[in-house]
């Protein structure tokens, strides 16, 4: 989770420096920032949940 956090990090570092050229998105590119930082987190969460999940189905498939 931490390789998809970091990936999630490139990307977005990528797309800023592609925006940076534009004065006029500045202030747009500013607030993507904060989106893409929260959805990353959001992202990682659920990857979480889903390992989770998964652990528990095997196990009651072990006991069924």
């Amino acid at each position: 989770m931490q390789m998809i956090g970091g990936n999630g990090g490139i990307q977005f570092r990528q797309y800023a420096g592609q925006n940076a050229g534009n004065l006029n998105g500045y202030n747009a590119v500013h607030n993507v920032e904060n989106q893409v930082a929260q959805n990353a987190r959001v992202q990682n969460d659920g990857i979480q949940n889903q390992i989770g999940n998964g652990n528990l189905v095997a196990v009651r498939a072990e006991e069924n």
